[in-house]
């Protein structure tokens, strides 16, 4: 009995880790490329702020934002189509204060950038790791004082 015409199902595969995954640890890195992602916002943080807690960096980073989009509205209006109440999460409090929690649905990202915070999606941000820090260290450890400044 010999194979004739159509698909041989018993060829060897040209890069069989490409093909197989046992363990199910591939997330769809290699259809995004690593590096390139949807930054919806970019805040900058002052230099003597870096090593400063993820709370004070979100409360700064929401600070930032509310500004900006009360100085865009174009950049109001599409955070607001996209995550409705962002506007609201990130406006000051009854005390003047800014919440340390990212808007719904999103984070605050340390890019590789000293100092830059990025808002990106959440869950590709979970998801995606590879994409977001292709070298595998993220911002905080490269200029914002390691998992230590937490």
């Amino acid at each position: 009995m010999g194979l004739k015409g159509g698909l041989n199902l018993y060829a060897y595969a040209p890069n069989p880790i490409r093909w197989i995954d046992p363990l199910g640890l591939y997330n769809g890195e290699g259809i995004r490329t690593p590096g390139e992602y949807t930054v919806y916002y970019q805040h900058q943080l002052p230099t003597g702020d870096y090593t400063k807690s993820d709370d004070y960096h979100f409360k700064n980073a929401n600070e930032g934002l509310y500004n900006a989009m009360n100085q865009d509205p174009q950049l109001r209006a599409s955070l607001e189509r996209r995550y409705p109440g962002i506007y609201e999460h990130v406006s000051p409090g009854a005390r003047n204060g800014y919440s340390s929690e990212p808007p719904r649905g999103t984070t605050w990202h340390h890019a590789n950038q000293p100092g830059s915070l990025e808002l990106v999606v959440f869950e590709h941000h979970r998801k995606y790791s590879k994409i977001y820090h292709p070298d595998g260290t993220g911002g905080r450890n490269k200029w914002g004082g390691g998992s230590g400044c937490r």
